[in-house]
């Protein structure tokens, strides 16, 4: 949280005195309209398997080859800003996109139509899970819910190559895992991504090279440095004790949307500390859903609006509806607030060494963070039978040894764990 004021008073002057970037936005820019923009996110949120790294080759392919709305040059460091920033990657991105060619509005159009789809599928799933037979789920919910384990291990895995290159984020990593094994609260685990940081600025060394600059204009506003400092205000306020179920539902969701660093994959262990952890959610459920969201396109966020059906289960089927939209926008909100803020002084942040050290330490310490989260409690429940090991075994063949896409891992597993439960195997 300290990174993100190191560029506010900067940022505030420039706010004021209305200095300009260097380089204006083509006329051919400004005449891309909100519809352009929400459609053309909607058929890549039809169409976004795979999770973020392939949803960032989709927006690669259309917004820097296709339309040229970005340089390679400013998608890689748009990229590496909100690789550095918390929050989905991949949403993130095209939300920045939205928002530079077409402010708040064309923001919120990008998002909408990237998310809008997954959205659906997982109210349609949440509405299927809750009325459907319990017996009938048990083998399907046990083979999706198999396929996280390897799934969260190549995450890792991933991870570990991109963020651990060196002794000392190697270490960082492995202290986080230890931590987080030993103490594993949810306010520790808070605690130890700013101890990352902190460690990352006293023993990283700055970068070798010059950094790919932003250098499009961004029409600067008033509300956009309001919005950051509210992205810190409900932040702190996510904290406090509180009483209310909506309270406590924008508690939970938010607070994963603004801590969760290095990818979509890490905001596993924030939702089940305060979900799982605190009786909302029962593991089995959470973990079925996470493996859902792995077969569907979009968002791995969208998982929010499967558990605000879940968390909706007392109630009618549209409040159902509205507790999941709800969840929904409480996870993407830190994105809204904080996005635009940062895209003003990205171009001062990049060249800062104490912004660039603290993001380098909390992404290796997210590694061991989730690794602890993949050990326990996902690891220790999922292999405590035979069965739930077998469609481990099987599922870690297929996402590591074929070239099956993951969703269409996910559905076999499901419909591997529904054969062997009628059958009786498991």
């Amino acid at each position: 949280m300290i990174l993100f004021g190191l560029g506010v008073s900067n940022y505030s002057f420039e706010v004021i005195s209305g200095i300009k970037y260097n380089k204006l936005m083509s006329d051919s820019s400004s005449k891309i309209s909100i519809s352009h923009i929400l459609f053309t996110f909607l058929s890549l949120g039809l169409i976004a398997f795979g999770g973020p790294t392939a949803h960032l080759s989709l927006f690669k392919k259309e917004f820097v080859d296709k339309f040229k709305w970005l340089t390679t040059n400013e998608y890689v460091s748009l990229i590496s800003l909100c690789q550095i920033l918390p929050g989905p990657t991949s949403s993130q991105v095209g939300f920045s996109i939205g928002y530079i060619k077409r402010g708040w509005l064309g923001a919120f159009a990008a998002w909408l139509g990237f998310t809008f789809p997954a959205f659906c599928i997982v109210v349609f799933l949440g509405f299927g899970i809750l009325s459907a037979e319990k017996g009938f789920l048990n083998g399907v919910a046990l083979g999706v819910s198999a396929v996280v384990v390897p799934i969260v291990a190549q995450a890792v895995l991933s991870m570990t190559m991109s963020f651990c290159k060196t002794f000392t984020t190697l270490l960082i990593a492995f202290s986080s895992f230890v931590l987080v094994l030993l103490f594993p609260s949810p306010g520790f685990q808070v605690l130890v991504i700013l101890l990352s940081g902190l460690f990352g600025l006293m023993f990283l060394e700055p970068p070798q090279k010059e950094p790919s600059l932003l250098n499009f204009k961004v029409n600067q506003s008033f509300f956009s440095i309001v919005a950051l400092f509210g992205f810190f205000v409900f932040l702190a306020l996510s904290f406090f004790p509180v009483e209310g179920f909506l309270i406590s539902i924008f508690s939970g969701f938010y607070r994963a949307g603004a801590l969760v660093f290095g990818g979509g994959h890490v905001v596993l262990p924030f939702l089940k500390s305060f979900f799982v952890d605190g009786n909302f959610v029962s593991l089995d459920e959470f973990l079925t859903g996470y493996g859902l969201v792995q077969a569907i396109p979009g968002p791995l966020f969208a998982i929010s609006g499967y558990l605000g059906m879940l968390l909706g289960e007392d109630y009618s089927k549209g409040p159902q509806v509205l507790i999941a939209l709800f969840a929904l926008i409480s996870i993407f909100l830190p994105t809204f607030l904080i996005i635009p803020g940062c895209l003003h002084i990205w171009h001062r942040l990049q060249r800062n060494i104490i912004f660039f050290k603290m993001g380098k330490g909390v992404n290796a310490g997210v590694v061991g963070l989730l690794l602890a989260n993949f050990i326990n409690p996902i690891l220790f429940n999922m292999v405590q039978e035979m069965g739930s090991l077998f469609l481990i075994i099987i599922s870690s063949l297929l996402l590591f040894v074929s070239r099956l896409p993951t969703w269409s891992i996910v559905i076999l597993m499901g419909l591997i764990g529904f054969l062997l439960s009628i059958t009786h195997l498991i």
